[in-house]
């Protein structure tokens, strides 16, 4: 069996930065203020350590400040650490600061060969993709004049070009892609994509958690210059979405710790069915777009349950969550329905799971409770359908 090869290794990572309060700017200041000199030490990384294999997608998720795009910086050997090795195994691609590696006053192609000869390539290498690179840029005319002229939009796609033509085994990103119109955007990671299929090793920093979700293999939490949590995409993502909101320990957390089994304790309460029905309140899983969905849920709750609550989770066949939501419901009834109008879902198989709860405590957990099919015989292009009208 064919071993993985290793293409990042980090190991006890520090870097720290002086923060100077009132630094001399010349030589007369430094002489005459030489007391104001003051400075603090600001720990940003304090001993991180990871091994990152080829064809891994790894997202670097974390509060501002936290030294997210300060290790993918001393990862490209932009920073040297003050303690720990990095150890990079294959050429290395690297957006991380917009036009890093350009000259100003050079044009737009000049600059491919500079930043493209900083990547490793040679200039015989450079002259057959320089077509490749321009064409994907789209910047026409722009490629010959001086790139001071360029917008930031245009800066990120000449930068996006070259890096990922080099023909690396690791590519690093740092937020570039926020940068430019939305349909370049698109073009962008559909090419990530298929660089993610062909084996190559990305490390991605981004605050966008459709794309930590939908793009990457997994993810590691950085907080307080140390890794909170390193482990698969959703399970570092939802922890960390539960930091954000405050809660060490929800429903939701109650529900993935489970990890798809059912928790049950049916002293305390239970959901003892789940019934789909169309608008006409018929029994049915065939439903089309736009129409309306009823999830009737019916539960038993012990009398000392105070405050209950009962929900429901869409999610496509790649388990993706399209929907989440919950309710407070009476412990003196035993039914809840949930009505979904206009569904804006595409042809597909989806299904439900639901949860019962009691506060902080999990109750009762169903994974794939229950499924539908949206069928319908035309529709749009795109990630949902959307009802529309032509005017």
């Amino acid at each position: 069996m064919k071993e993985t090869p290793l293409r990042i290794s980090v190991q006890n990572l520090k870097k720290i930065f002086k923060i100077y309060y009132d630094k001399g700017f010349n030589l007369k200041d430094k002489i005459l203020f030489w007391k104001r000199n003051r400075y603090e030490i600001k720990k940003v990384l304090d001993g991180v350590s990871f091994d990152v294999y080829q064809g891994e997608v790894v997202g670097l998720i974390g509060r501002n400040g936290c030294g997210k795009s300060t290790l993918l910086k001393l990862l490209s050997g932009i920073y040297s650490p003050n303690g720990g090795k990095v150890t990079i195994n294959g050429r290395l691609s690297c957006l991380i600061e917009l036009g890093a590696g350009f000259h100003p006053d050079m044009t737009g192609r000049e600059n491919i060969y500079i930043n493209a000869s900083i990547f490793g390539l040679t200039k015989k290498e450079i002259d057959a993709r320089l077509n490749q690179i321009i064409e994907f840029s789209e910047l026409g005319n722009f490629i010959d004049v001086p790139i001071r002229t360029y917008s930031s939009g245009m800066y990120m796609r000449l930068a996006f070009s070259v890096a990922i033509n080099v023909d690396a085994d690791i590519l690093l990103i740092d937020e570039i892609l926020a940068v430019g119109d939305k349909k370049f955007q698109e073009k962008c990671y559909r090419h990530l994509e298929e660089l993610k299929q062909k084996g190559v090793t990305i490390i991605i920093v981004t605050h966008d958690d459709h794309i930590i979700r939908s793009f990457c293999t997994r993810a590691i939490w950085i907080k307080d210059g140390l890794i909170s949590y390193d482990g698969l995409t959703k399970e570092t993502a939802d922890k960390y979405d539960d930091y954000l909101e405050g809660k060490e320990q929800t429903i939701a957390n109650a529900i993935r710790d489970a990890k798809g089994d059912k928790l049950n304790n049916d002293a305390l309460g239970k959901i003892i069915n789940i019934e789909l029905l169309d608008e006409n309140s018929h029994k049915n899983k065939i439903f089309s777009s736009f129409s309306s969905l009823k999830i009737k849920l019916e539960y038993q709750l012990n009398s000392q349950i105070k405050n209950p609550l009962i929900g429901i989770v869409v999610l496509d066949e790649n388990n993706q969550e399209l929907f989440v939501d919950s309710t407070e419901i009476n412990p003196k009834k035993n039914e809840v329905i949930l009505l979904l109008k206009n569904l804006p879902f595409k042809n597909g198989e989806y299904h439900i799971n639901t949860f019962l709860n009691d506060d902080k405590e999990c109750l009762d957990y169903h994974n794939e409770h229950i499924g539908f099919t949206i069928k319908n015989e035309k529709e749009n292009e795109g990630a949902i359908n959307i009802e529309h009208i032509w005017r």
